[in-house]
């Protein structure tokens, strides 16, 4: 059972929504879905073996990977803005096929088409065919994708930076295998039961990529697994990369240079023998902590482990029904044992959400996100007289909210300070039963007050009347869905 915060899986959004996600998320790993409920009306979220949040300790170690967990919103990144649907003369065909055997269709499966603003999804039919009309010709800028879940797993095929010409284009895929070894490390977060693994096949510039998410035995330190391996003809591939992501901010990438010969419905057998994919290598992005505050808050990211001249795009978007998506460059790597970038979380990142933060291998599969949460504390006056009222509002992240979808109340802690160098910044200890501060007597936080939300995640505390400039930060729990922390500081001058 994966304990942490939350592993989510998204339902309850209709089929059409999904493969438009396959768009926004291309550059993301697939959110893990083992099974699609579909509804048309509400969009709902399902956990999966959570410990409770409420009382976890912050991460202290060096290395901290977070739980795996997707994104729970519907929309994801919007690296690309949809638009209507462009008119052209091309049409694209695409054949489903299982390993299995040529004639053995996946029905049901959904598809989608974008190249520059032609954008669709469809469903195979049960021949495992799906036909998009009116298609512009692409130059390196077109993209196919089909995802489709057994029963314990969920796979998804992507073709990327694809040309065809005006009249369009004809594919037919069909998968091999690859036998693969995943180890796992002796430090403590070892533990994943489940294992989401990319293999990309590279043809020029165009990237053929197959994930797969599945559970793995738990009480196994190498395992061999078999994994989809997709291209859409036969042929004699000369770069292969292969990557595992244990957790969402932790995860491992394998090239292969040389001939591969790739033959439909039969297994891929890259020089240089088994692809072992070992945790001990893996790389990784941590905020060293549970990030959270407002928006505009400064971030430091820490990138581990990453082999020099490796190239990452650094991005964010809010994992909320208006994504925010922003990238904040491309980040070389030197080989360093860590290397960090600082961020500001963007200032229109809507409160009450996560923010997740991300690192994209360009030119391999690797993608590895971590997360910070976005909250709020506002005084009602900034300035006021001794003896005078004010009060806190703000929002914070609560479980089951999703835009106007309501979510679990919880109660919130205020504290206080009169000292300014304790107040311009949060508070250094937190979680647990028992509250640890820096410093002592006056140059400290002490409780003011405990506050109970709405179930949108607003809080509101009236009638507070300092007697000298004070400083406010907010405490809020965790829950199935958020860990538990801090807002930013708030400060409010009191005048004689």
């Amino acid at each position: 059972m994966i304990t942490g915060p939350f592993f989510l899986y998204i339902i309850g959004f209709t089929r059409f929504n999904h493969t438009i996600c396959s768009l926004f998320h291309r550059r993301i790993w697939r959110i893990p879905m083992k099974r699609l409920v579909l509804a048309a009306t509400l969009c709902a979220v399902v956990l999966l073996g959570l410990a409770t949040a409420a009382s976890a300790e912050p991460f202290k170690a060096k290395h901290s990977p977070l739980p795996k967990r997707a994104p729970h919103t519907t929309q994801g990144p919007l690296r690309h803005t949809p638009q209507a649907k462009q008119a052209g003369t091309g049409t694209i065909n695409l054949t489903l096929l299982k390993f299995l055997s040529s004639s053995d269709a996946v029905g049901n499966a959904d598809i989608f088409c974008s190249v520059a603003d032609y954008w669709y999804g469809d469903v195979t039919n049960d021949a495992g065919k799906v036909t998009f009309t009116g298609v512009p010709a692409a130059d390196g800028d077109g993209y196919l994708s089909a995802d489709f879940s057994g029963l314990n797993y969920s796979t998804s095929y992507e073709l990327l930076n694809l040309t065809w010409p005006a009249a369009g284009k004809a594919y037919t895929l069909r998968p091999t295998h690859l036998q693969i070894n995943l180890e796992r490390s002796n430090e403590p977060w070892n533990t994943w039961e489940d294992v989401t693994i990319a293999c990309s096949i590279y043809n020029g510039g165009e990237e053929y990529k197959a994930t797969t998410n599945e559970p793995v035995p738990s009480s196994m330190s190498i395992i061999p697994t078999i994994i989809d391996a997709i291209a859409p003809t036969d042929g004699t591939y000369s770069n292969i990369k292969v990557a595992a992501k244990f957790w969402n901010n932790q995860g491992v990438e394998v090239s292969r240079s040389g001939n591969t010969i790739y033959v439909a419905g039969s297994t891929l057998s890259p020089p240089g023998g088994a692809i072992t994919l070992d945790q001990s290598n893996a790389q990784m992005i941590m905020s060293g902590g549970w990030g959270s505050g407002k928006p505009g808050s400064k971030q430091t990211m820490a990138l581990e482990k990453y082999p020099a001249g490796w190239v990452n795009e650094i991005y964010g978007f809010a994992d909320a029904p208006k994504s925010i998506y922003k990238s904040f460059g491309m980040m070389t790597m030197n080989g360093a044992a860590r290397q960090t970038k600082k961020i500001t979380i963007p200032k229109n990142a809507p409160a009450g959400y996560g923010y997740v933060i991300g690192a994209e291998h360009i030119g391999g599969p690797l993608d590895l996100y971590d997360w910070f949460q976005v909250c709020t504390l506002k005084p009602s006056k900034a300035n006021v007289r001794k003896g005078s009222s004010i009060k806190l509002s703000g929002i914070v992240p609560i479980q089951g909210h999703l835009g106007s979808v309501k979510g679990k109340a919880k109660s919130v802690t205020i504290y206080q300070t009169t000292s300014a160098k304790v107040g311009k910044s949060q508070p250094k200890y937190m979680g647990g039963a028992k509250y640890k501060w820096a410093g002592k007597g006056k140059n400290t936080w002490k409780k003011v007050a405990t506050v109970r939300t709405n179930r949108l995640g607003k809080y509101v505390k009236k009638s507070l009347k300092p007697n000298k400039t004070t400083w406010y930060c907010v405490w809020y729990p965790g829950d199935n869905w958020y860990y538990p922390s801090w807002t930013s500081p708030a400060k409010v001058t009191v005048r004689r």
